[in-house]
């Protein structure tokens, strides 16, 4: 039988959805690189025989075939997962025929092509390149699986109700960690919140899941390409915290109680908080790099400071109080995946009072591969107080050696060495050094 399916402007998608089992239970693995393990279990209803086709509805359109996996008292003869995506339908159709509508014109005949023009052949094998048709219609001799389902065919199982297992991984599912931090006015202390987010543009919904989401560098070999994302409508959840647990080589937070999220939602978890996190701020000179002087905040993930849960990866913005009671942003820098007490700096911008310059004062070959270099970094702070700027270089070469400088410095590893300069207020001052190195 041939099924007609009429696609006016864009492509008009029929949703055609036949339950096949019902749900006993299922379970989420979120990870932010965007993929999620997924457990079920379901009953179906099995009739008996070798051979039986058992179809799986309600599965994520991006579900990756290769990783799914079915666990149930019988034997598992072959399995396939069938969709035709959105933006594939047309694409699906070529070698058939179509019929179209373009300004006004009637076209038929064979799809040859699709991409920025459609291609077709008429009765008269003549080949038109179409773009942009008001209408499309095609003849259909295959049944286009618009909704995504998983197809087994199974043997050995006996007739009646039975539970079915799922394990699988889906694209589309993922989850992000923010923070937000006001500095204090005396810029001693941070209150820092901690945002946990989850978003869900898998193709399907999740209904009262058991949810853990992990951090970590997760290795990943070849990707499945990402379907373009849907808006995300953002829901805030009632104020309780998630627990934090270890697996593997990642770090594991568990959402309280079970979580229902819509495909193209995204629900937004309170994870930690601290109303005073003890900082510092700090200054860096890199001339190499960076043309003015950076500012940081740095403060340690410890209990003793006000955190000491593990904080996962994130962006963090931070805001400050001014004396009139109003609230400025200083800008936003991000947190890596921190454990519990190691120490976090965020680079939230430059220092406007504080002006630094690099030149190079001379260069001179005195080997075949050695060279000899001489620098000369001048630091003005206008600031009414005095300030301490950590300068930072990064002799080249394969080996170096620092043979004068006007400060002292601290190798920071193979290739940066840091001068400490205390600037006074309302003063310059100047650092120089030369260095040899060898290729």
């Amino acid at each position: 039988m041939r099924r007609r399916i009429v696609l006016a402007g864009a492509i008009l998608l029929l949703l055609v959805l036949v339950p096949a089992a019902s749900f006993a239970g299922e379970s989420l693995a979120i990870y932010a690189g965007g993929i999620a393990c997924v457990e079920e279990s379901r009953t179906v209803l099995l009739v008996g025989g070798d051979g039986e086709k058992l179809r799986l509805d309600n599965v994520p359109s991006r579900l990756i075939p290769s990783s799914l996996q079915v666990v149930f008292d019988g034997e598992i003869l072959a399995q396939a997962f069938y969709y035709t995506s959105p933006g594939r339908i047309l694409a699906a159709q070529i070698g058939e025929q179509i019929q179209l509508e373009s300004e006004g014109k009637l076209y038929y005949g064979t799809l040859l092509a699709v991409g920025e023009w459609i291609t077709l052949r008429d009765e008269n094998e003549r080949i038109h390149f179409i773009a942009n048709p008001e209408r499309i219609e095609i003849q259909s001799r295959n049944e286009l699986a618009l909704s995504p389902y998983v197809e087994l065919t199974v043997s050995g199982q006996r007739a009646g109700v039975e539970l079915i297992e799922l394990l699988y991984l889906t694209e589309g599912i993922t989850w992000k960690a923010s923070y937000i931090g006001v500095l204090s006015q005396d810029e001693a202390s941070l209150a820092l919140d901690a945002w946990i987010s989850v978003s869900n543009t898998c193709g399907r919904d999740f209904t009262d899941a058991i949810v853990k989401l992990v951090a970590g560098d997760v290795n990943r070999e070849a990707q499945t390409v990402l379907y373009a994302r849907s808006a995300m409508d953002l829901e805030t959840t009632p104020k309780t915290s998630l627990t934090g647990e270890t697996a593997f080589e990642y770090h594991v937070y568990r959402v309280p109680g079970k979580l229902s999220i819509a495909n193209g939602r995204s629900k937004l978890f309170p994870y930690t908080a601290s109303a005073s996190v003890g900082v510092n701020k700090t200054y860096t000179y890199d001339g190499a790099y960076n043309d003015g002087v950076r500012v940081a905040l740095e403060f340690v993930n410890s209990l003793a400071n006000g955190l000491g849960n593990a904080l996962p990866g994130g962006v963090a913005r931070i805001f400050q109080q001014q004396s009139d009671g109003t609230t400025l942003f200083i800008g936003e820098s991000r947190i890596m995946d921190t454990p519990a007490d190691e120490q976090i700096s965020l680079e939230v911008g430059g220092a406007f009072d504080l002006v630094g310059e690099r030149i190079q004062v001379s260069r001179e070959q005195v080997a075949s591969s050695t060279y000899r270099e001489s620098y000369l970094i001048t630091l003005a702070n206008h600031k009414e107080e005095a300030v301490l700027i950590s300068v930072v270089e990064h002799p080249g070469g394969s080996s170096w050696e620092i043979l004068s400088s006007s400060e002292g410095y601290e190798k920071v590893d193979s290739d940066t060495i840091c001068f400490s300069v205390n600037v006074p207020a309302g003063e310059k001052k100047e650092v120089s050094y030369t260095v040899e190195y060898r290729y």
